[in-house]
């Protein structure tokens, strides 16, 4: 367990999903993240899967998605998420 600015997370993974839905101002997913019950489960919040996706897609859209993310949170406040603690 972690504790960042007064909130505890069962997880590191708890953490970083938190802050990526605060990077857009999703405080309802954030809230969510930190309340669900395994870090998978948050990750699924954050990123869901959509519908369809065949198991040989799955790395090549992982990648899109990663790259998308990294895109527009570097336009809004570069990478301090993964840097804090």
């Amino acid at each position: 367990m972690d504790v960042q600015e007064g909130t505890t997370y069962a997880t590191a993974e708890h953490y970083m999903m938190a802050e990526k839905a605060r990077l857009f101002d999703d405080e309802e997913t954030a809230a969510a993240v930190i309340a669900a019950p395994a870090p998978r489960a948050g990750v699924r919040l954050v990123r869901p899967e959509p519908p369809g996706v065949r198991p040989d897609d799955r790395p090549r859209l992982h990648g899109l998605l990663t790259q998308a993310f990294t895109d527009a949170a570097g336009t809004r406040r570069g990478s301090g998420c993964a840097i804090v603690g």
